[in-house]
């Protein structure tokens, strides 16, 4: 089976790096095909800002982009990318968040970015970070956990330097899992 699965702006997300993430996570499976949608517009996910913390909700986000059925029914799933702030009722900001298995997950590039902590722009890194992160919330999806292996991409993801220092790939463990689940790592 191949999955087909719906990279999906919301909001203004630069197309490079939509791409970018597209294509490294294509690359990292043998049945996985990506394609970057149209963004959805940001201000219909008002329900999910809260202008006392200047964040949106990820939770309510991601709720909104299932009741009202904004990625088409023809993906597997949809990864949604996004350049706000996220946060949770359990924590002051995350990176994303995904259904838990399910069909969506949500990535915030706002905290990936090294702009983000006062330093210079370093295209590599961020885009490293950004896939690292696509690819757990992508992974989480189908129904894997967090990993407890720091060299694994499925390691929890609490700070930026939990992301800078993990691995980028599945450890054997985690692959052995997603193959059960029907998604073959190239590595």
């Amino acid at each position: 089976m191949e999955w087909k699965v719906a990279i999906t702006p919301v909001g203004s997300v630069a197309e490079q790096i939509l791409h970018e993430l597209s294509s490294r996570l294509r690359a990292a499976f043998l049945n996985l095909f990506c394609e970057v949608l149209a963004p959805l517009p940001l201000d219909e996910f008002k329900e999910a800002y809260d202008p006392r913390r200047g964040q949106y909700n990820s939770y309510d986000l991601l709720r909104h982009v299932y009741r009202e059925e904004l990625v088409p029914r023809e993906y597997d799933k949809a990864l949604l990318v996004t350049c706000v702030d996220l946060f949770t009722r359990d924590r002051d900001f995350v990176f994303g968040e995904a259904e838990f298995p399910g069909r969506l997950a949500l990535l915030s590039l706002k905290r990936l970015d090294p702009r983000f902590y006062n330093e210079p722009f370093d295209w590599l890194l961020f885009a490293q970070r950004t896939y690292k992160e696509g690819l757990r919330l992508l992974v989480h999806t189908f129904g894997l956990p967090h990993c407890p292996r720091r060299d694994c991409v499925m390691s929890r993801s609490l700070t930026i330097a939990d992301v800078d220092s993990k691995g980028d790939t599945l450890c054997s463990g985690c692959r052995k899992e997603l193959a059960k689940r029907g998604l073959r790592a190239v590595y």
